[in-house]
């Protein structure tokens, strides 16, 4: 498991602030772009702009190696895995895993996790097996309790506090864990995934979990002498040129590269100076850290962080997952099917509590493998090794007997204590909200479903830079349709597309603008009585088009009234709630400034503006509402399909907006039209149309039909 968590993106030009920590700057190394990464997340964002045609990169890495927590070590003439060891859903033949499918590609070797005889493997904390009725009837408590919570966090609201521990949801359920066996059955459903106990891990943001929904529940041990990392260097090889012997020779690749410190010269200049000496100048820099080691000062940012950013970084959870292997002159514990993983139940909660035994994997090596996990991982990082191999040798001995023998050899990683990484991945703690979250990634890539796991650091680049290029007016036309990248118009859609705009809200009721983000989750900003109506006969449509006859997702933003519409259309096309993925801030309302509260028809004025120049703002307002240009709202449109059209693949996919803006850009930059014009596409509240980036609606013929736009937003 793995993720990796970014600064933020700072353009001066234009101020934005979006994922990776980038300065505007030129080249003392002169080169385009500069990467401070050490990890797969790293080396997929190099790949991305490689495939965009820009290839004068750098990447600096700390370590002697690339992969960052992908890991291997030689182990008593063995190679295990220190870090990384599973892949997690592979297997699924309809929607696959880009991990399993480069594993196999490669042929890595893996081995399926089979947890499916644990009720027959539960030690007693002074010896024997805890019997397995005993032990069933636990695990049946525990898995009815987490369908409940699953379900139970389905049914929570998408607003901000909204939110309860996975312990307190337990509580709900009258579900409270108190024996040895009962709190060893409970670690394995949370810490031994998350590597923090339920009391401090959010239940809306870590149940039910949409890697094992969307990519399947089967877990796969890698065990390869290649290593996991061959992975990581099957990407890197992508673009990274090498020898004969496979060995990356690309001098745009520099080891030992530990950060010193990041900081602006000129408006137009950054800099990024080492430990060892050098320093080095690019047009951009991006950095690619894990949460720990932002939250530690072995990068100092002598530019700008702004506080939101800093709180957002500092907030998250940086979670410890320690393996410990241990070798033995011969095995003394079971080793026929179903007995791979077996249970120590201590009173203790996450005592050397999950063993897993390699003759599977690896026939006659007589290696163990426990794993601890959080203050227990902590505490031990901090002993000796002898200390650990006496306390492991205890627990073994209560299990198997006083007469097993000594290990011959023993490795503990300590993730936690390496300034390069400062634990194992992330977990998403109670009140860390949604909003919080798009503020650290801040704001594209599929993070947000797939965080805490490898596929997750591969999905996290690519999505950003699409955007980012177009608005840089860095790609040209033929590499626009590069791969990993999201060009308007598109070369094709993965997708099929219904945008709907949510029904009137109680404020156009009235009469009234109103486009303040401060606002959006309030009652106020939901659905009228007439907008109920409108949102049902929008959800009979969609039924009638036949939208979600064979599945489909909603993506409405979390303003109240696109939200509540997305329930609407959930209930009456007889779609679960899992399906439904608030949207945080690339749907919000176009923020309209001075125009907040305003009559409706004043917005005439902001279209005449647009009709003039796609880059005109409305005049702002010092009340928190934005004021957006037509660019402004390209570019987080932009965005969104990037995601879509990267975590989906021959999917339906229904996007609910709260405003019309955001869809007539949006159908604007698909079908290749002057976004100046966008207006003339305007959807009226409960409006339902699908997508197709071939033609402009025969019932909406705009006057821009006749000016092509095959670059936006620059249209001009």
């Amino acid at each position: 498991m793995m993720t990796c968590a970014l600064s933020s993106f700072f353009d001066h030009n234009r101020g934005w602030n979006i994922r990776v920590l980038i300065g505007h700057i030129s080249s003392s190394s002169f080169c385009f772009t500069v990467f401070v990464a050490e990890k797969l997340s790293g080396i997929s964002a190099a790949k991305t702009l490689h495939e965009a045609g820009i290839h004068d990169i750098l990447i600096l890495e700390a370590t002697d190696r690339i992969g960052g927590r992908i890991q291997k070590t030689e182990f008593s003439g063995y190679t295990i895995e220190t870090g990384a060891n599973w892949i997690e859903g592979g297997g699924n033949p309809k929607l696959i895993n880009p991990i399993w499918e480069i594993a196999n590609k490669i042929k890595l070797k893996t081995y399926y996790s089979d947890y499916s005889n644990l009720s027959s493997n539960i030690h007693k904390k002074k010896g024997g097996l805890h019997s397995e009725h005993t032990v069933t009837l636990a695990m049946d408590a525990a898995e009815t309790n987490f369908g409940l919570i699953s379900n139970f966090s389905e049914s929570l609201s998408y607003k901000e506090h909204d939110d309860i521990s996975v312990l307190a949801s337990q509580r709900l359920f009258n579900h409270c864990p108190t024996s040895a066996v009962e709190m060893v059955i409970d670690y394995y459903y949370y810490d031994y995934e998350d590597s923090e106990p339920p009391r401090v891990t959010s239940l809306k943001n870590s149940e039910p979990r949409l890697t094992f929904e969307e990519f399947g529940d089967a877990q796969y041990f890698v065990a390869d002498s290649r290593g996991y990392g061959n992975i990581v260097q099957y990407v890197a090889k992508e673009f990274l040129s090498s020898d004969e012997h496979g060995n990356i020779t690309d001098n745009r690749l520099k080891l030992h590269k530990a950060r010193h410190n990041i900081s602006d010269l000129s408006q137009f200049w950054v800099e990024v100076q080492m430990e060892d000496g050098p320093v080095y100048h690019a047009k951009y820099v991006i950095v690619l850290a894990s949460i720990g080691v932002l939250q530690t000062n072995l990068i100092e940012f002598k530019l700008h962080l702004p506080k939101w950013k800093k709180l957002a970084i500092y907030e998250f959870n940086m979670a410890i997952f320690t393996k410990i292997f241990l070798k033995f002159p011969y095995k003394f514990w079971p080793t026929g099917p179903g007995s791979s993983y077996f249970l120590y139940a201590h009173e203790r909660r996450g005592y050397y509590p999950i063993w897993q035994h390699f003759e599977k994997v690896y026939p006659g090596s007589n290696i163990l493998m426990v794993v601890v996990t959080d203050e227990e991982a902590r505490r031990i990082e901090q002993q000796t090794d002898a200390e650990t191999e006496a306390e492991v040798m205890e627990v073994l001995r209560f299990m198997f007997g006083r007469n097993i023998p000594n290990p011959s050899d023993i490795f503990v990683p300590r993730w936690w204590s390496n300034r390069f990484f400062k634990g194992s991945f992330s977990n998403w703690p109670i009140g860390f909200s949604g909003s919080n979250f798009d503020r650290l990634r801040a704001p594209v890539g599929r993070g947000r479903v797939h965080y805490g796991y490898v596929h997750g650091a591969y999905f996290s680049a690519s999505p950003f830079f699409a955007p980012f290029l177009e608005s840089s007016n860095i790609l040209s036309t033929p590499t626009a349709n590069a791969r990993g990248l999201f060009q308007m118009p598109p070369f094709r859609l993965n997708n099929r597309y219904f945008l709907v705009r949510a029904g009137e809200s109680e404020f156009e009721s009235l009469g009234v603008i109103n486009t303040n983000p401060v606002a959006k989750t309030s009652m106020d900003s939901g659905l009228s009585e007439e907008g109920k109506k409108q949102t049902a006969r929008a959800a009979l449509r969609l039924k009638a088009m036949g939208a979600c006859d064979q599945s489909c997702w909603i993506w409405p933003s979390i303003t109240q009234r696109a939200y509540q519409a997305a329930e609407i259309i959930a209930s009456v096309n007889g779609v679960n709630r899992s399906h439904i993925v608030p949207e945080y801030s690339f749907l919000d309302a176009r923020g309209l400034g001075a125009f907040e509260g305003k009559k409706l028809d004043s917005i005439a004025q902001v279209y005449e503006a647009d009709y003039i120049s796609s880059n005109i703002k409305p005049p702002p307002i010092d009340d928190g509402t934005p004021n957006e240009s037509v660019a402004d709202v390209f570019v987080r449109v932009t965005q969104l399909m990037s995601i879509l059209e990267t975590q989906y693949s021959g999917d339906t996919v229904i996007i609910v907006s709260p405003d019309s803006d955001n869809l007539t850009v949006l159908q604007a930059g698909l079908v290749g039209l002057d976004l100046r014009k966008h207006s003339d596409l305007s959807f009226s509240p409960g409006e339902v149309r699908f997508v197709d980036a071939k033609e402009i609606p025969t019932y909406k013929k705009p006057a821009s039909g006749v000016y092509q736009c095959l670059k936006p937003p620059s249209c001009n």
